[in-house]
């Protein structure tokens, strides 16, 4: 029964790793499409996503159980990866409101100083 357990964990990790290689290298029209999905839902940092997977498929290779994901360290780095990825939207957006954030800077110090 411990090997059938080892078994399968090795395979769900096998499984992780192969379609993380699939993603990160974009092979074929698999690749492809889930590379430009995780995209569309992760923007620029959809590499950590597949970071993530294959961190994943090592550790479930190598431990051979599953992993808890109520650890207090996993949702820290997951509030940590949250985070960039609101704050790189934020950068974004605010950069198409405000095209060169440095000429405001500059007219307000030439106003400051012009002024007395």
């Amino acid at each position: 029964n411990q090997e059938t357990g080892q078994f399968y964990y090795e395979s769900i990790g096998m499984f992780f790793l192969i379609i993380s290689v699939i993603i990160s290298a974009k092979l074929g029209k698999v690749g492809n499409f889930l590379s430009v999905f995780l995209k569309v839902l992760f923007g620029d940092w959809y590499l950590l996503l597949v970071i993530m997977i294959i961190i994943f498929g090592g550790y479930l290779i190598l431990k051979h159980k599953s992993f808890n994901f109520k650890n207090q360290r996993f949702l820290g780095y997951l509030c940590i990866i949250v985070s960039i990825l609101i704050l790189s939207h934020f950068y974004h957006l605010f950069l198409l409101l405000i095209p060169n954030p440095f000429t405001i800077f500059k007219e307000n110090v030439v106003f400051v100083f012009s002024s007395t």
